[in-house]
C-alpha cells in the first residue's frame, strides 16, 4: 500500500510530466511534504510548472549542481563541461543523499533526488524555449557556466561535443550549454556509451515480429482497465538497471531522460543509431514502470496516453511508421478518444446552393476525472482564453474559410491531449501514403477538426503549420501558406503567451525548431519564385546546402562555389564544408578528404560518396563506402 510520502512524490512527478500547476484561483492547496527537502523540491516543481525556469537554475541547489560554486577538478583540462557537471551531480548524490549526517530518512533521500531531477528538467525546458518556442530567455544562460570553463568551452566546442555517430549539430544552435546541463543531470556523461551497448542488443531482440508489442511495453487496452504488460520469456528489467542509476526512487526519471535524448537527436543533421537505441530502451523502461503499479497510484490514464504518443512521434521521426501508428492507437485507447473519418453534408464554396458530402473527422473526448486539476473544456486551467497564434484569413472570392457543415453538433470541443493525438494520426497519413493531392485531402480533416477549437498555443500553432503545408501546392491557398508560416516565425519573438503555455504540450507534437521553421519559410519562398528572399534566409541561418541550391536556381553556380571556398579558408578542416564543395564539383576525392579530416567519423561523407559511386556504376566501391558509413551510424 502506498505511503503518504510515496503518494506525494508520485503526484509531484505526475504534475511535472503533465505540466499541471495549481491554479491561483483554486481552493486546492499545493502538495506539502513533512520534510524541508520535500518542501524545497515541491517549490522547485511549482517554479517549473509556472515557467520560471530561471528561478530554478539560479537557485543555490542548481548553482552547486552546475558547478558554479564548486572547484571540483575545474582545473582538469581533460574534462568536458558535461563531465564536470555530471561529476558535481554525482558528488551531491553521494554526499547529499547517502551521507548519514545529512540524511535522516529515506524520505529526504527521495525528495533530494526529485530536487536534482527538477534542475535537469528546468535546463531542458530553457533550451527548448530558446531553440524552439520562444519567447526570449529572461536570464543569460552563459552566466550558468562555471568560470573555469568560460572562454575555453565556447559554443563551437560544446556543439562538437554534442555530435553523435558522426552527425553534426546545427551550427547556430542557441545556448547548447543548457542541453549539456540537462544531459549531464538527467543521464550522466558516461551513461550514454554504457547504455548504447545493452540498448542495441535490447532493440535487436525486440525487432522480431512476435516481439513487436513486447517492445512497445504497453498495448492498446480498455482505458478503464489501465495498461497491461505483454509477457516475454527473455524480458529482464535488470538488464536496464543503468536507466535508474542516478534516480533509483523516481519512476519518471527514465521518461525525462528519453525526452532529453530525443531533443538532442533533433538538433543533429541526421538520425543517430546510438541515440535511437538508447531512447527506445528508456521508453520501454518508462512503460514498464508505469505498468508496474504507478498507473493506479497516480490515476495515470493521461500519463499512459502521453507516453504512448511521445513514443509514436519518436518512431515517426525515424520513419518507422508501422510502430508509430501502433503507439498512436495505444495513446488513443488510453485517453478514451473516439474518432472516425467519415462524410457529412456541408458547403465548401460561397456560391454553393446544395449541401454535398464533405470528408470530416467526427471526434469526441471523455470528460477528465474529477479533481484532475485540468478542466480542459479548452483551457487546461479553466481560466479565460489565453492569446493564440493569428490564423490568417483566406480572403478568396470563391472558397469559404472552412467547410460549413449542415449539422454543427458534429463539432464538440476536445481535450488538448486528444487534439495532439489527432495531429499525430494526421502525420501518420502523410508518412504512409504517396505525396499527391489525395493524401492532402485525407490529412485536411484532421487539421480542420483541431482548428475548430483553439485550446493551447503550441497545439494551435502546429495545426496552422500543417494547414500551411497542405495549402502550399494549391493556387488559391499558396499565398496564405507563405504568409501564415511567416506569421508563425514572427510570433516566436513576441511575449503574447508565456513559456509555460508554449511548452505545455511540446513533447506531444512534432513541432520544428526555430531554424527548421525559418528554413521551411525559405522553401516556400523558393516555390513561389522569391528565390532572393529565400537566399537571404538561408544565408542568415548558415544553411549552405540551401544557399547553393538558390544560387544554382539563379544561374550563379560559380558564386556558390566561391562562397564555399571562402568558408573553407576560415575553417579548412570542416568535413561538412568539404562535402558541400564535393557536392558542387561531384568529386569523389573530396568526399574521401572529408572522411579523413573527420578522423573517419563523418558518416555523411561516405553516404554521399556511396550514392555517387552507385550512380557511376561503381557498385563494389559504393558498397565499401556505404559499409563505412553504416559502421559509424547504422
Amino acid at each position: 500500500m502506498p505511503t503518504a510520502r510515496s503518494t506525494r512524490l508520485d503526484e509531484a512527478q505526475r504534475r511535472l510530466l503533465l505540466g499541471t500547476a495549481v491554479r491561483p484561483d483554486s481552493t486546492a492547496a499545493a502538495p506539502k511534504s513533512d520534510s524541508e527537502s520535500g518542501n524545497r523540491a515541491l517549490r522547485l516543481v511549482d517554479h517549473v510548472l509556472c515557467g520560471r525556469y530561471g528561478d530554478v537554475l539560479l537557485s543555490p541547489l542548481a548553482r552547486g549542481l552546475l558547478g558554479m560554486e564548486n572547484s571540483r577538478d575545474s582545473g582538469n583540462t581533460d574534462l568536458t563541461l558535461e563531465q564536470f557537471v555530471s561529476g558535481c551531480v554525482s558528488d551531491y548524490v553521494k554526499t547529499g543523499l547517502l551521507s548519514a549526517d545529512i540524511v535522516a530518512s529515506e524520505t529526504d533521500e527521495a525528495w533530494r533526488q526529485l530536487e536534482v531531477l527538477v534542475v535537469g528538467v528546468a535546463a531542458l525546458f530553457s533550451f527548448l524555449q530558446s531553440a524552439w518556442t520562444g519567447p526570449q530567455l529572461p536570464f543569460v544562460a552563459e552566466d550558468l557556466i562555471p568560470s573555469a570553463f568560460k572562454g575555453r568551452e565556447a559554443n563551437a566546442v560544446l556543439l562538437s561535443q554534442l555530435s553523435c555517430d558522426g552527425e553534426d549539430v546545427y551550427t547556430l544552435t542557441p545556448v547548447p550549454s543548457l542541453l549539456v546541463f540537462a544531459r549531464a543531470i538527467l543521464l550522466g556523461d558516461a551513461a550514454l556509451d554504457v547504455a548504447a551497448k545493452s540498448a542495441t542488443e535490447f532493440v535487436r531482440q525486440a525487432d522480431s515480429e512476435e516481439g513487436e508489442f513486447w517492445r512497445h511495453g504497453l498495448v492498446p487496452a480498455n482505458p478503464a482497465d489501465g495498461p497491461r504488460r505483454v509477457n516475454k520469456p527473455d524480458w529482464n528489467p535488470q538488464n536496464l538497471d543503468w536507466t535508474e542509476a542516478r534516480f533509483p526512487t523516481l519512476w519518471s526519471a527514465t521518461w525525462w531522460a528519453a525526452r532529453c535524448l530525443f531533443v538532442h537527436q533533433r538538433i543533429l543533421d541526421n538520425g543517430a543509431a546510438k541515440l535511437h537505441d538508447v531512447t527506445v530502451t528508456l521508453h520501454a523502461r518508462a512503460s514498464e514502470r508505469l505498468a508496474s503499479g504507478i498507473w493506479e497510484a497516480v490515476n495515470g490514464n493521461e500519463l499512459v496516453s502521453r507516453l504512448e504518443l511521445e513514443r509514436g512521434l519518436f518512431h515517426h521521426w525515424y520513419r518507422e511508421d508501422r510502430r508509430a501508428k501502433a503507439h498512436f492507437e495505444a495513446a488513443q485507447a488510453a485517453s478514451g478518444l473516439k474518432w472516425n473519418l467519415t462524410g457529412a453534408l456541408g458547403k465548401r464554396t460561397k456560391f454553393q446552393v446544395n449541401d454535398v458530402t464533405q470528408l470530416v473527422i467526427v471526434a469526441e473526448s471523455i470528460p477528465p476525472p474529477e479533481g484532475d486539476g485540468a478542466k480542459e473544456e479548452g483551457r487546461e486551467d479553466g481560466s479565460k482564453q489565453k492569446p493564440l497564434p493569428d490564423a490568417l484569413s483566406l480572403n478568396d472570392d470563391t472558397l469559404l474559410e472552412k467547410i460549413q457543415l449542415s449539422n454543427d453538433s458534429l463539432v464538440s470541443n476536445l481535450q488538448v491531449v486528444d487534439q495532439t493525438i489527432l495531429l499525430a494520426f494526421c502525420l501518420n497519413v502523410k508518412n504512409t501514403n504517396p505525396a499527391d493531392g489525395l493524401t492532402a485531402e485525407q490529412m485536411s480533416p484532421y487539421v480542420t477538426r483541431v482548428l475548430e477549437n483553439a485550446n493551447n498555443w503550441l497545439v494551435h500553432t502546429m495545426a496552422l503549420l500543417l494547414r500551411s503545408r497542405l495549402e502550399a501546392n494549391k493556387s488559391r491557398t499558396m499565398e496564405r501558406s507563405c504568409l501564415q508560416i511567416q506569421a508563425l516565425v514572427d510570433q516566436i519573438h513576441t511575449d503574447e503567451s508565456s513559456a509555460q503555455e508554449r511548452l505545455l504540450h511540446f513533447f506531444g507534437l512534432h513541432y520544428p525548431s526555430r531554424w527548421e521553421l525559418e528554413r521551411e519559410l525559405g522553401e516556400r519562398f523558393m516555390a513561389v519564385g522569391a528565390v532572393k528572399s529565400a537566399l537571404e534566409i538561408f544565408t542568415r541561418l548558415q544553411l549552405w546546402e540551401d544557399v547553393i541550391a538558390c544560387n544554382q536556381m539563379l544561374g550563379e553556380s560559380e558564386k556558390a562555389e566561391r562562397l564555399v571556398l571562402e568558408l573553407l579558408e576560415k575553417d579548412p578542416d570542416s568535413p561538412k564544408l568539404i562535402c558541400i564543395l564535393a557536392d558542387i564539383r561531384r568529386d569523389p576525392d573530396l568526399y574521401e578528404k572529408a572522411w579523413r579530416v573527420s578522423g573517419n567519423r563523418y558518416a555523411r561523407a561516405m553516404r554521399t560518396l556511396g550514392n555517387l559511386l552507385f550512380h557511376n556504376n561503381q557498385f563494389r566501391k559504393s558498397v565499401e563506402a556505404l559499409d563505412k558509413a553504416l559502421a559509424i551510424n547504422p
